[in-house]
């Protein structure tokens, strides 16, 4: 594993302890707590050459070690904590106690209890987690093979109607340049509203005799030429429509006096007339 790219910083405690500092010495002094981190314990003239002069007013802040390089003692015990939590988790997974170690000063059978029971602990929630894990990933698996599958079925229709209003055009030409999103547009105004748009541009075509070359492309005429073609478009209604429409403007009452009259009238017209024998 390479190097740990993070230490814990904690801005409250390098606000107070650079208090009184200039930027620049706050610069100068962050640059050697960095190149610390990065290559560990500093010569004079790695200083030297990062901060030169600057050296001399944030000199206190370092401690000289036995071979006489230069480091923050701060910044060594963070890097140390931050070793000391990576390696516990590292051990945990592999269900490894980082406290058993040789020659305990305390009860060697308590810290084999305390490891036996925190690395089962540690072995059913991973266990437990892996299960839920697997349940919710199965979930996932069937819902989003459901959504496909709606997602295919739509696409199709989609593509069925296209293909169909595409042959009823009057130029096929630009097809490549018609997307999904634009194929469902079409999809949704309808094949009844398109066929319409397209018939009624097929006139124009023919009533002002426009030449080949000037007639739209059917990629131009798909991604929102027809617009124009759709005003006017009434919808046909069906019977009960009708008969609906009739019930609320009232109209059908009339309708039904009209038929009674009718008959009536007929009846009327009848009487005195030889029947018919039956023979």
């Amino acid at each position: 594993m390479g190097k740990d790219p993070a230490f814990l910083f904690y801005p409250n405690d390098y606000l107070g302890g650079t208090m009184g500092m200039t930027f620049e010495e706050k610069g100068a002094y962050m640059e050697l707590l960095m190149m610390q981190f990065n290559r560990g314990h500093m010569t004079g003239h790695m200083i030297g050459q990062t901060i030169g002069q600057l050296w001399g007013r944030i000199e206190g802040k370092f401690t000289v070690d036995e071979q006489g390089l230069y480091y923050n003692e701060r910044l060594e015990k963070e890097i140390e904590k931050r070793r000391n939590y990576v390696d516990s988790r590292k051990n945990n997974k592999l269900g490894i106690n980082q406290y058993t170690k040789q020659n305990r000063s305390y009860d060697q059978s308590y810290d084999h209890g305390v490891t036996s029971h925190m690395i089962g602990h540690m072995e059913n929630r991973n266990r437990n987690r892996n299960i839920v894990d697997n349940i919710d990933t199965t979930a996932d698996n069937k819902k989003n093979k459901r959504t496909k599958n709606k997602v295919d079925v739509v696409l199709k229709e989609d593509d069925k109607l296209f293909e169909e209003l595409w042959s009823a055009l009057p130029r096929r030409e630009g097809k490549s340049k018609v997307t999904e999103e634009t194929k469902r547009k079409i999809y949704l105004v309808g094949k009844e509203k398109m066929l319409y748009a397209i018939r009624k541009y097929k006139s124009k075509i023919e009533r002002l005799q426009t030449e080949p070359k000037y007639i739209m492309m059917g990629s131009t005429f798909m991604n929102g030429g027809y617009l124009d073609f759709l005003e006017g478009y009434k919808e046909e209604k069906t019977d009960l429509e009708v008969l609906a429409e009739k019930s609320e403007k009232g109209t059908i009452i009339l309708d039904i006096e009209k038929m009674f009259a009718e008959g009536e009238k007929g009846e009327l017209e009848g009487i005195g007339k030889p029947k018919c024998a039956n023979r």
